[in-house]
């Protein structure tokens, strides 16, 4: 090498250095700095004393980009979490933002954790950490997700952490089993989402056959390749991962914010629902949620509610009603056989759903039962 050559190295080496010295000096965000609702943020943090930042492979300060609800100013109200990776680091909400938004999670987003990298610990603990004194954050409500590798890693930050209640995992399996035994997050549901011809397609039957027993889970199968989820099959994954987590468990005192959050969201898509037998589902369901509420009195709520039961009546007069109410029965009775499952009889529920499909030609959940049956049949290697 000649010396101009070497010099040029020489130069490049010290800017390399300079860089990451003032990475490593740059100074944690202040607990109390302010923090706009409904923005986006980059938060500094700092690893606990537990991680060794001396270490070649650990940084000084970790980042991850922090969304508030719209509503989050002017009262004292907590709220789930959504912590998300990528592989390629820099995650940002993707798929998932419309409903994130829309429906006011706060969302923690890490920076530095991506594939290949130790960082995805510290990142995560450190963001963890800095977001329990930072914001109103409910405790024993965090969700995950993650894509590929990011998947793989989102699965473990439930045995480092308890207080998880689900994760969405995007064309990758779990890391073993061990979240799901951590106390404090055994009620953990999990579902994941596939391509057609993803290359980790066999990480669904892991999925479904090697989590405990106890541990409610659910795969969808779309038209893709290894990829992160459409937003269709993304918001059918959240809207599956909260049902499971809050509308099928036992009231709990603790969660009192998130099931007045929980009902205001599905209140709110009751009122965007295009069909009427939609929205007479929707309101069977909302209407057997207040008895876990009634230790609170809410005047709001039980008016909503009242409104939801006159327009559900109403709709029932409909002559068309008792052909879409059918196939609502007959598409909710394999649904349940679908959550039980636990994926031991797939290609059952799969003819199952084609049953309801053919018997109810036309209808609203005719046509989920098709769209749910063919992922149901492509789970179990029936390609299309």
């Amino acid at each position: 090498m000649n010396l101009r050559l070497l010099l040029h190295a020489a130069a490049a080496v010290l800017l390399v250095a300079a860089a990451a010295a003032a990475a490593r000096a740059e100074a944690p965000t202040p607990p109390d700095a302010p923090l706009a609702a409904g923005e986006t943020v980059l938060i500094a943090c700092k690893p606990g004393d537990h991680i060794d930042t001396s270490s070649d492979l650990v940084r000084d300060i970790y980042h991850y980009a922090l969304y508030l609800p719209s509503d989050y100013d002017g009262h004292d109200r907590r709220y789930p979490v959504m912590f998300i990776a990528s592989p390629a680091g820099n995650a940002e909400m993707g798929a998932l933002a419309g409903r994130l938004v829309r429906d006011r999670w706060i969302a923690a987003m890490l920076v530095e954790s991506r594939n290949g990298a130790a960082d995805w610990l510290p990142n995560f603990e450190c963001a963890w950490d800095d977001l329990a004194v930072r914001a109103r954050v409910q405790p024993g409500m965090a969700f995950c997700t993650g894509f590929s590798g990011a998947a793989r890693l989102c699965s473990a930050w439930p045995s480092l952490r308890a207080g998880f209640r689900g994760m969405i995992l995007q064309s990758a399996g779990p890391w073993g089993g061990r979240g799901f035994m951590t106390r404090g997050n055994e009620d953990m549901v999990i579902y994941g989402t596939f391509g057609t011809l993803d290359f980790n397609f066999h990480h669904a039957k892991r999925m479904r056959l090697f989590l405990p027993g106890r541990v409610a889970r659910s795969i969808e199968i779309f038209e893709g390749e290894h990829e992160w989820a459409p937003p269709p099959v993304a918001g059918r994954a959240l809207d599956w991962v909260l049902e499971k987590a809050l509308a099928a468990r036992d009231y709990d005192p603790a969660l009192a914010d998130v099931y007045l959050w929980y009902f205001a969201n599905r209140l709110a898509a009751w009122e965007r629902l295009g069909s009427g037998i939609e929205r007479h589902a929707e309101n069977v369901a909302l209407q057997a949620l207040p008895a876990l509420w009634r230790l609170a009195p809410d005047p709001e709520r039980d008016a909503a509610l009242a409104e939801m039961a006159a327009s559900a009546r109403a709709y029932e007069a409909d002559a068309a009603f008792a052909a879409e109410h059918a196939a609502w029965r007959a598409w909710s009775e394999a649904k349940s056989r679908d959550d039980a499952s636990r994926g031991r009889d797939l290609p059952e529920i799969a003819e199952a759903y084609a049953a309801v499909a053919a018997a109810h030609p036309g209808t609203v959940f005719g046509a989920r039962a098709a769209s749910r049956g063919r992922s149901v049949r492509w789970e179990t290697g029936a390609y299309p």
